[in-house]
């Protein structure tokens, strides 16, 4: 496992914030004179990536695109930079907040609905920065044509003061820039994917506007609009399933709010607002005159609300980061990930109250099955072969299940004592009835180790706590879970299916010298 660097070009690096699957995220500092200083936040590709030629071109992309967009409602990227042997590097602006799925979990763990107008001035907010990024021209006023194709609530962001920003801008494609991810090939979080983006089909603007219908759909009903227990079924269930309408008798929001956020998710693209302006100024529209004054201020009194421990905390840590010595834990990027929205297809109102299907199924057009299993193979990165397939194949039965692994960024995953990567992590699996032992370690941490049994897909996030410097002799061994009933030992983690929702009540919190499981 890497270990955290010092400085990353003329950054000084303060702690590692999170790890993806191409690239990590630090905490860093740029001191200059007179006592200058700044936090920013550093993203460069993962060691074994760095000199990756599309990785490399991903970067040049994010950089082209982010140096021409300047507006409030975007992150700003203050450097590309050359890291050394790592390669490249963006340095960003430091933003203190919560993403929107971090605000719907806390929301969800509090039992506390979102007022419609805070969610439409979410949505609202979010399409000023995606107008902006949809206008890019350059430097001849040639329009770039660039698509984020990743809008989803861990892209969209709530500083603490209610401002909202646009994230990662990682996959976004200007349409003259053809070096990378051509027209048969999906990137994106499935459940967040338009039609068109699903069957790996040219895009437009439009299909960010039906990704942040999604979002808006989400943020006004706090349930999973395309929750499924695959990746295969949510992209079908995107293509051709019934979408409900957010507005219900438990949920009372404006018919307005309702019908602009079911344009925005027409599967028929012509059939959309043609702009994130024209869905800003319906949005808008919806609730005009409504309780909510200043959105933006209700927006910044919630958020102080709702994570005034993650305020102090992180404001704690700005602080001693600014002093130039860190010494408490860097607060987790991910909040309450323990926490599970529930899925809408459980309340959904009755069929004849929701858009007809289209004549022809979306998922029945040639080779949509076929794409279907290779996203599931290829993980979200699929070369899409246009090929005839069955419109309705025998189900298979499944050989393999999925075990993902979120902890401590970086920290060592062993399976049966053989290691199989760093966290987050995503193994797949022979399903199986016989348990294996699974060790989670990094430094300076208490090691966590428990035995998962490969029967269904699991999801664990695993906090491990930070080693007492005073720990006795032999603390430091792996933390083993114990093998009793789960009805003897309330507090144990024991794997459960991916796909059913976590319980609603807070878990007891934890001894700081044993892990923190989590089990979703």
């Amino acid at each position: 496992m890497d270990v955290v660097p010092e400085r990353i070009g003329r950054y000084r690096v303060i702690d590692r914030l999170a790890t993806g699957g191409m690239a990590e995220i630090f905490l860093g500092r740029l001191d200059g004179p007179s006592g200058f200083q700044r936090l920013v936040v550093v993203k460069r590709a993962l060691p074994h990536l760095a000199r990756d030629p599309e990785l490399v071109e991903m970067f040049l992309d994010e950089a082209r695109t982010m140096s021409r967009l300047r507006h409030p409602n975007v992150v700003q990227v203050h450097e590309l930079g050359e890291g050394g042997e790592h390669g490249l590097f963006l340095a960003m602006e430091y933003l203190e907040g919560e993403s929107v799925e971090g605000l719907l979990r806390r929301l969800h763990r509090a039992g506390r609905r979102l007022d419609p107008e805070l969610a439409v001035h979410i949505a609202a907010e979010a399409c000023r920065g995606l107008q902006a990024a949809h206008e890019l021209v350059d430097e001849g006023g040639v329009p770039l044509g660039v698509v984020h194709r990743d809008v989803s609530p861990q892209n969209l962001f709530v500083t603490y003061d209610g401002v909202v920003k646009v994230l990662d801008f990682g996959i976004a494609k200007a349409k003259n820039h053809a070096s990378r991810t051509e027209p048969g090939t999906v990137r994106g979080k499935f459940a967040y994917m338009s039609p068109e983006q699903c069957l790996g089909e040219a895009l437009d603007q439009r299909s960010d506007i039906f990704s942040l219908g999604i979002v808006l759909h989400e943020l006004l009903t706090q349930q999973r609009l395309f929750k499924r227990g695959s990746h295969l079924a949510q992209m079908k269930a995107i293509c051709e399933e019934p979408v409900p309408s957010p507005r219900r008798e438990d949920i009372p929001i404006p018919a307005a709010v309702a019908e602009a956020c079911m344009q925005a998710l027409e599967r028929d693209r012509d059939r959309r607002w043609p702009s994130c302006k024209a869905l800003r100024a319906a949005l808008l529209a919806a609730v005009r005159g409504g309780r909510v004054v200043a959105p933006d201020e209700a927006l910044r009194d919630l958020m102080h609300d709702l994570f005034a421990d993650r305020i102090a905390d992180k404001r704690a840590l700005a602080a001693q980061a600014e002093a130039g010595e860190v010494t408490m834990a860097v607060p987790r990027a991910e909040v309450d990930s323990d926490v599970e929205l529930p899925d809408a297809t459980a309340t959904a109102p009755d069929a004849s109250s929701l858009p007809a299907r289209t004549s022809r199924s979306t998922w029945d057009r040639p080779g949509a099955w076929l794409m279907g299993g290779l996203a599931l193979l290829a993980g979200g990165m699929l070369a899409v072969m246009r090929a005839r397939a069955p419109s309705s194949p025998a189900a298979e039965v499944v050989a393999h299940v999925t075990l993902e692994v979120e902890s401590t960024p970086a920290a060592t995953v062993t399976l049966d004592g053989k290691p199989v990567g760093t966290t987050p992590l995503e193994i797949e699996l022979e399903r199986s009835e016989v348990g294996a032992t699974l060790e989670i370690a990094a430094p300076g941490r208490v090691p966590h180790r428990q035995t998962v049994i490969p029967s269904v897909d699991q999801r664990l996030v695993v906090t491990l706590p930070v080693q007492e410097p005073a720990a006795v002799e032999g603390s430091g061994a792996p933390v083993e879970a114990s093998s009793s009933p789960p009805s003897s030992r309330p507090t144990a983690p024991m794997a459960v299916p991916r796909a059913l929702p976590a319980p609603s009540p807070v878990a007891p919190p934890t001894p700081s010298a044993s892990p923190r499981v989590d089990l979703l």
